[in-house]
């Protein structure tokens, strides 16, 4: 059974939410303030993570980053009354997976959910990309030659996703689709080409004429193991 953390000091909003995942078939535990739900994601290792951002002491943006840098790994559905969308940008790029503002359907919340496991499920292993450029899963992290990628979130997700769908090509928009699920309105073309761009001076010998991330004219973006590893770039 999947288990889910909830991170919010809304008792009334939890109980309800939880009685939905319950019928879901989910294991749900709850944690009312940030420094607990630190606490308990460490112990628990839950495989979702629902986090509030109003929370008494460390609110749910620096609790999102602390969890992130501790090398937590597992999806967060961040929810808040913030409908603004500065708020909704500033959660995904600190970590979240994706944003549900307040008041919400209780339907939606674990459409949400579903579609965040789905796209984690079975990627917790290290998975080889060549013998000398992989992403380690559970550390969240993509060495090449064995030494760290700086990578963003955004990048890291784009490299998942491209890894679990070698040889497809995908279009922009199936490319901000998928990374931000059914909420992917603060995403734009030019910033997927923007994340392109940098992935490619981070994993190319020559980004310019690039053999991993290929682009397909008027189709969009192409992922592709090579064997030649004399196309790597020097980390």
């Amino acid at each position: 059974m999947k288990t889910i953390l909830i991170i919010d000091d809304d008792e009334q909003l939890v109980q309800i939410m939880t009685m939905y995942l319950q019928k879901n078939g989910y294991q749900v535990y709850w944690a009312e303030d940030g420094v607990t739900g630190g606490q308990l994601c460490q112990k628990l290792k839950p495989n979702l993570i629902i986090l509030d951002v109003m929370l008494p002491g460390i609110d749910g943006f620096k609790l999102c980053t602390h969890l992130r840098c501790n090398k937590c790994c597992a999806p967060i559905l961040m929810i808040s009354a913030k409908s603004d969308v500065t708020d909704r940008i500033n959660g995904i790029e600190l970590g979240a997976d994706d944003y549900l503002c307040k008041p919400f359907s209780m339907n939606e919340m674990v459409v949400r959910v579903k579609a965040l496991l789905r796209r984690w499920e079975g990627i917790e292993e290290k998975v080889a990309i060549k013998p000398r450029l992989y992403i380690d899963y559970d550390k969240r992290k993509i060495f090449l030659k064995d030494k760290e990628l700086d990578l963003t979130n955004t990048e890291y997700l784009i490299m998942v996703l491209f890894l679990k769908n070698q040889g497809k090509i995908f279009s922009r928009d199936e490319l901000m689709s998928n990374l931000r699920g059914i909420d992917h309105l603060h995403l734009t073309e030019r910033a997927i080409d923007f994340h392109i761009t940098n992935l490619r001076k981070k994993i190319e010998k020559s980004p310019k004429n690039p053999t991993y991330i290929k682009t397909i004219w008027g189709m969009g973006y192409q992922f592709q193991q090579t064997e030649d590893e004399d196309n790597e770039c020097e980390p």
